[in-house]
Parts: C-alpha cells; structure tokens; sequence
C-alpha cells in the first residue's frame, strides 16, 4: 500500500464505525401530531424520531440491525448516537 492509500480510511480493510444524526427537537412532527384529528398519534408527542416505533420497535433498533448484519464492514462498538440535551434522556 502507499501511504496515501494506508491513510484514506475508506481504502482501510478496518472496519468502519457509524454517526447517527439524532439532534433534532421534532418540532414539524409535533406539529403534525397535534394538527392529526384521529389522536391516534398523541402518544408519540415529546418521541425523537430515531425512537419513532416501526413494526413495534424503535425506528434506532432496526438501524442497529442492518449496521450488525454488515459483519466486518461496521464495527459496533464505533456507533455513535449525536442527540441534543432535552432529547438525551429517552435514549439511554
């Protein structure tokens, strides 16, 4: 390998780790929810969307899945969640 190729990390044989971008407040889905005449998705008031369940789990966990189903490509202990201060609390 040349040097610029030993320190290209998409050129690596390591695997790779994952940024989700989870920061947001939710503030057009709340808006959405509250102009929802059904009330059926009251519930989900105050949810991050990464939380959001999807066939009764959270929208996150089917994430994580794919990333393990990606053996040797997504190393697991490099998945990072970027959330905000008010949100933090639901996703630990």
């Amino acid at each position: 390998k040349t040097e610029a190729m030993a320190s290209d990390p998409a050129r690596s044989s390591s695997s790779w780790g994952v940024v989700i971008l989870a920061a947001g407040y939710g503030s057009r889905l709340h808006k959405d929810i509250l102009s929802d005449d059904s009330g059926q998705f009251i519930h989900l008031l105050g949810e991050p969307k990464a939380l959001l369940p999807v066939g009764g789990k959270p929208l996150l966990t089917h994430w994580i899945h794919r990333f393990e189903e990606a053996k040797g490509v997504v190393d697991l202990s490099r998945v990072f969640i970027v959330t905000n201060a008010v949100m933090y609390p639901k996703f630990v």
